[in-house]
């Protein structure tokens, strides 16, 4: 399939085609997912891998076609032409690559009808001037739109139920909608502006145990598709293992329509490997008792992340490198996959190096050998030491990384500079204090008895200078030890820069 018409014009024009098979057999994978998200899925899939494209294909187009006769099922026209004119592409004799067009011109009509039907309830509704049927209406009418592939129109209805929301979880579950909806056409400013929002909705604690694990995943679906990889596996880490129950909220079942809980796993593990240090990883991730029943749906990642932390650097590259094809298929993950690789195989690198003075380049090639495509072993090293913190130097002559042996003489000065400066600062501290106490500006503590510096306030102040009953007046404070007037010079106050 790799020599189809449709592959070939993906290869022109600079698109990933994976040649490689995935471990993943593609009807249990896809058995993960309902709606759009299955839909997309399978063509992310069909229009990367040769090996699946076929399959992927047919199952999609089968699927788009048995949902529209099912009420709210993807009516989606325009997606299923998609489908089917690059299926011909691919195999031009395969059954389902010609275009249905009776049931096309049925399914059209179908849409058409309905979302009149939909429109004058609506109308009807807001001649009634009954909030609550309004609110129905307007959502009846976004759900429908969406189902027929408008998202514009469906992202309308939706914003329009808002002034007709009357409880905080009306305002909840109009503002899921929204988000699910910003998900699904990939606007990832949007989905992290209505998951604050939901965030900061007062709720009952029962709906907000239920919601919480579903902000934590979405918001780090975000993180991770605008490659803000640690800010993604932190929320990743949050997210509860009540997540691996899948709850319809709003109409919607989030772990099904959008990020499954292996997803979840997957993306959080590979984010934190890539960002985070061993001790993190210990913490945050293995010893993480909420996240566990998470990690352990992916038992691969948990093994990386292990072998890792017990410096078994080789077997974790290799385990990533062994899921390769399946992650370059994945939907969201398929763009972000090699920048974690690479940012996961520096961080093995430099840990590894770290108790060598001098490496031959040899040596790192044989300990960790590029089997994925990318840059030459020197071009490699010269981007961890300039980008990911490798404190080394390149023999360009031997081929040699070489650790730079600090300057004994140049670290003892520096070190007793340092010294001189903190003593030099404790000392004006002292002579700070001594003065103030000489001056009589020290109010001794009421509670412990010993001094107190605070603010310039007399020892005696209340009992010379305020001996009227009145308020403790700055005047009563300056005269307290000179008979009105503070003299120049006789306290010896010394304000030293420190």
């Amino acid at each position: 399939m790799a020599d189809s018409v449709l592959f070939q014009g993906l290869i022109a024009s600079g698109d990933r085609v994976v040649k490689e098979l995935p471990k993943m057999d593609l009807e249990s994978y896809i058995s993960n997912y309902d709606g759009y998200t299955k839909l997309m899925r399978l063509q992310c899939i069909a229009m990367t891998s040769p090996l699946l494209s076929k399959e992927a294909f047919r199952i999609a187009i089968t699927q788009i076609k048995e949902s529209a006769t099912k009420n709210g099922g993807c009516s989606d026209v325009t997606f299923y032409q998609t489908l089917v004119e690059a299926l011909e592409k691919l195999s031009p004799s395969d059954p389902l690559a010609y275009l249905d067009t009776d049931w096309m011109e049925q399914v059209t009509a179908k849409s058409a009808r309905k979302t009149d039907i939909l429109e004058k309830e609506l109308k009807t509704y807001k001649n009634n001037l009954i909030k609550e049927s309004i609110r129905m209406g307007t959502e009846d009418l976004g759900n429908h739109f969406i189902t027929i592939g408008n998202f514009g129109d469906a992202y309308r209805s939706y914003n329009r139920m808002r002034e007709h929301c009357t409880t905080s979880k009306q305002i909840a579950q109009m503002t899921f909608k929204l988000l699910y909806l910003s998900t699904l056409q990939r606007n990832w400013g949007a989905t992290q502006s209505y998951q604050l929002k939901m965030s900061a909705l007062q709720l009952p604690d029962k709906d907000r145990a239920e919601y919480d694990p579903i902000m934590e995943a979405c918001s780090g679906l975000a993180h991770l598709s605008q490659g803000q990889y640690r800010e993604a596996a932190i929320a990743f880490l949050k997210v509860d293992q009540s997540y691996t129950t899948p709850i319809k909220q709003a109409g919607i079942t989030f772990q099904r329509e959008v990020i499954s809980p292996n997803d979840v796993a997957v993306y959080g593990g590979l984010c934190a490997l890539a960002k985070m240090d061993r001790e993190e990883l210990q913490r945050r991730v293995l010893d993480n008792s909420s996240f566990r029943p998470l990690l352990e749906l992916e038992p691969h990642i948990r093994r990386a992340i292990s072998m890792f932390c017990a410096s078994k650097y080789t077997g974790c590259l290799e385990i990533l490198e062994s899921y390769q094809a399946d992650y370059l298929l994945d939907l969201y993950l398929q763009d972000h996959f090699l920048n974690l690789y690479k940012a996961v195989r520096a961080k093995c690198i430099i840990q590894w190096f770290s108790a060598f003075s001098v490496v031959t380049w040899s040596e790192i090639e044989k300990a960790f050998p590029q089997k994925l495509e990318g840059m030459s072993i020197e071009d490699e090293l010269k981007k961890m030491i300039m980008e990911d913190g490798l404190d080394a130097r390149l023999d360009l002559v031997d081929k040699l990384l070489i650790c730079p042996t600090p300057d004994l003489r140049i670290t003892t000065i520096e070190s007793s500079l340092t010294t001189a400066r903190d003593i030099e600062r404790k000392m004006r501290l002292k002579l700070h204090r001594i003065n103030m106490q000489a001056a009589g500006f020290v109010v001794k503590s009421s509670n412990s008895g010993g001094n107190n510096i605070s603010g310039l306030l007399l020892d005696d102040a209340e009992s010379k200078g305020n001996s009227g009953g009145g308020p403790l007046s700055v005047m009563g404070l300056r005269g307290a030890n000179t008979g009105g007037k503070v003299k120049r010079g006789s306290s010896g106050l010394g304000f030293g820069g420190f």
